[in-house]
């Protein structure tokens, strides 16, 4: 089984709560994969069963609750806001990147439920990828989080 950690990620004067998962057979560079639930649910809601599978086939894995949910501050608590949802995505994706060990090219995204489609919204297409289907429970494959662009994606 591989380790977790408990992480916090900065983001405008605000802190995600999040754990991050290292693969048992550390590489010099591995991928990464970044995950969050659908709109309010938590991490503890047995994300961490889907981090301790990935990370069990040499993935690193980080897993972060949104602004205003969970261990992650905000005021009001619950808040739903899209826009800062994406935005707590680019901040956990920059943190990902910046990890010693971890492949700042090979990025995936995990969206659970609702979020499964803010991953597609967050990632440009390509004809090679795979993704998470927001039809299913399980992931029907992974897509790499190729291009950077706004969240320090190269265009």
């Amino acid at each position: 089984m591989s380790a977790r950690e408990d992480v916090r990620i900065d983001i405008a004067g605000e802190t995600l709560g999040g754990w991050l998962y290292r693969p048992s057979d550390r590489a010099t560079s591995t991928p990464c994969v970044v995950m969050a639930h659908g709109f309010g649910a938590l991490k503890e809601a047995r994300l961490d069963a889907f981090a301790e599978r990935f990370a069990g086939a040499g993935y690193a894995v980080l897993v972060f609750d949104y602004r205003h949910f969970g261990e992650s501050t905000g005021k009001p608590r619950n808040l739903v806001n899209i826009g800062r949802q994406h935005d707590d995505w680019g901040a956990a994706i920059a943190y990902a990147r910046s990890l010693d060990g971890v492949d700042p090219e090979r990025i995936v995204l995990w969206g659970r439920r609702s979020q499964a489609a803010t991953c597609w919204h967050l990632e440009p297409a390509t004809t090679a990828s795979r993704r998470s289907s927001p039809r299913f429970r399980t992931p029907t494959g992974l897509r790499p989080c190729a291009p950077r662009g706004q969240y320090g994606w190269r265009r």
